[in-house]
């Protein structure tokens, strides 16, 4: 019977196979449940619809939720800047310039860390420094991919990030913000000098205080700067002429407009390290201010600490110390507002040459357009420079206290900020 089932096998070999399981058990069933039909094209494409759209539940989701964890970020840490993000004209605009402020605040909390008071080592901070280099390296390297290859969505790459800060800078370039990574490189290469070099050995002098700031608080100025000029909508148009303009006279102004960020980053610097000054003595067991002008005032960093953490014998000479300290304040306070001075000198430049190259524009283009402008002067070169306002009412508080730092009524709320923010804004004023 076998031979016989094996020679038909040889004409149908299915036969084989079933005349042969009763003597091999083993061998398993052909499956004879009818294949599925193919998905109708309709129902594929609603699929799709859905998939989509849970990519994009989940994108707004994130987006809201890094959002949200940035604007407290900068509300606890720099709440003046709250107010300044609202001069700005695009949601975009606005959503960046919180974010590279809260990116700062990041950093400054690695390089200004006490290894001590922490229990952190060295090389746990170099780790957390790497991170971010990592992180905004990743940010425009994806950006190119998503922008080389279609297939690839922005909603599927943001998914990667799982840093509020990060997640926020790669959906502003996914939506044709402008952004210079070398910008925010140099703000991590500034702090991780600062946390190696003068958070441990301090300031040497006011310039080293300067440098700081033009490597940290000037390149967020220049960030807001390229920001402001990106292809989102039409009113920027006028400023990107401008820039571009044939005329002679436009270099000296875009030479100007950095240099007034620069000025306007050393003095915020300075007067951050002031206002700042007792925070880190009372917590971090740390004086920032420069050397030189501690041992011109005949006062040393133990002074200070155990002036502002109340350690003081009453035997001490308390007077002369806080006396001592106050000169040093008033010293170092007068580079800071010196530099603004140099910037406000240097922006009525700036109307000037506005002027000059749009009434001497041969197209017309730029005069027509000039003539539009209520102030003068547009957003996309006026609006970064408003992160003066804060530092100046700081240093005019502090000259009118005497230049006391440890008055209570330094700690006080700033309530100009509103009022000098409008006015400073609808003027042109520094």
């Amino acid at each position: 019977m076998i031979k016989h089932t094996r020679a038909l096998a040889l004409k149908h070999p299915y036969l084989l196979v079933n005349s042969t399981r009763r003597f091999n058990s083993s061998i398993p069933k052909p499956n004879s449940t009818p294949l599925p039909p193919p998905p109708h094209p309709q129902q594929q494409h609603q699929k799709s619809q859905q998939e989509q759209s849970q990519l994009q539940s989940r994108l707004s989701s994130t987006i809201q939720k890094s959002e949200v964890d940035v604007t407290r970020l900068v509300k606890n840490y720099d709440p003046s800047s709250i107010l300044l993000s609202q001069f700005y004209p695009n949601e975009f605009y606005r959503l960046l310039f919180l974010t590279i402020k809260a990116f700062n605040i990041e950093l400054t909390k690695l390089s200004m860390t006490n290894l001590m008071t922490s229990g952190k080592s060295e090389k746990i901070i170099d780790l957390k420094f790497e991170f971010w280099f990592d992180q905004i390296s990743r940010c425009f390297k994806y950006d190119n991919i998503i922008k080389s290859n279609n297939n690839k969505t922005p909603e599927k790459k943001l998914m990667n990030f799982g840093e509020p800060i990060s997640t926020l800078i790669n959906y502003c370039l996914n939506n044709n913000i402008y952004i210079d990574e070398s910008l925010l490189t140099q703000m991590i290469h500034s702090h991780k000098h600062f946390f190696h070099n003068e958070r441990s050995k301090n300031f040497r002098n006011i310039e080293s205080m300067c440098t700081f700031g033009e490597g940290t608080f000037s390149q967020m100025i220049y960030s807001y700067q390229a920001m402001l000029l990106s292809p989102i909508d039409d009113s920027n148009n006028f400023t990107k002429d401008l820039l571009q303009s044939s005329n002679p006279k436009t270099a000296e102004l875009r030479n100007l407009i950095n240099d007034i960020g620069a000025h306007i980053g050393q003095s915020t610097s300075i007067a951050y390290f002031l206002k700042t000054l007792k925070y880190y003595a009372v917590y971090n067991n740390q004086v920032m201010l420069p050397m030189d002008v501690l041992a011109k005032n005949n006062i040393s960093q133990e002074d200070i600490l155990r002036l502002f953490n109340n350690n003081l014998d009453k035997n001490e000479k308390i007077n002369e110390i806080r006396e001592n300290l106050k000169n040093s304040v008033f010293e170092i306070a007068t580079v800071a507002n010196d530099h603004i001075i140099t910037s406000r000198t240097k922006f009525e430049k700036v109307k000037t040459l506005v002027k000059e190259i749009s009434e001497n524009d041969t197209d017309n283009n730029l005069q027509n357009n000039f003539r539009k402008l209520s102030k003068g002067i547009p957003d996309a070169i006026y609006l970064p420079y408003m992160n003066t306002i804060p530092t100046t009412l700081f240093l005019e508080k502090l000259e009118k206290n005497d230049f006391d730092l440890l008055n209570k009524k330094m700690d006080a709320k700033e309530w100009k900020l509103p009022f000098r923010s409008y006015w400073n804004y609808n003027f042109r004023k520094l």
